[in-house]
């Protein structure tokens, strides 16, 4: 293949069909950033919506946290506390992508050696809350709020029929996902 690509007029191509070479190469880039964007899109929910199970939320935070630490590229601690642990009926593959997602975007906002990320499950009142902060830099909410992943997010706590909440400062991001018992 090299040889033949080598053997190729260009410059002939070029001259003689140039509307066909611009058109492929906007198709390349069109293909690269598809590439690129299909990396940072998730699953659609309808393919979670039938999978519905009993799972408990350190089930789903630990897979989670234990699949997003493989791509968190910078030596970033991240503090688990468990104190809700009954089984809820949960689109488990769903909430943990969720998690993940807030997890990254936690890790991406952190610029200092010393930053970290925490993690809580815990009851609250008549809801199961998964709170996930960070000490990274303020996040830009009105971006945040626009971007597929906040939609994701919120349709994925909706389908459960919970609230989510996110709070950003110069001294840290938190995330507050409440699910009903």
């Amino acid at each position: 293949v090299k040889e033949a690509m080598r053997r190729v007029d260009w410059d002939y191509i070029k001259a003689e069909h140039p509307s066909i070479v611009q058109e492929t190469l906007s198709m390349v880039e069109q293909l690269k950033k598809t590439v690129k964007d299909a990396g940072n899109v998730d699953v659609p929910l309808e393919a979670e919506e039938q999978v519905k199970m009993k799972a408990s939320l350190t089930e789903v935070v630990n897979k989670a946290v234990s699949d997003a630490s493989y791509k968190i590229s910078k030596d970033i601690p991240i503090d688990i506390m468990l104190f809700f642990d009954r089984p809820l009926s949960l689109y488990k593959g769903s909430l943990e992508r969720v998690i993940q997602n807030l997890l990254h975007r936690s890790a991406d906002s952190i610029v200092t050696k010393d930053g970290r990320i925490r993690v809580v499950t815990r009851p609250k009142g008549i809801n199961a809350e998964i709170e996930i902060a960070d000490t990274g830099t303020e996040m830009d909410l009105e971006a945040f709020t626009q971007s597929e992943e906040w939609n994701y997010t919120n349709r994925v706590v909706k389908l459960h029929n919970g609230s989510v909440i996110f709070n950003t400062s110069n001294g840290g991001s938190t995330f507050v996902i409440n699910i009903p018992v």
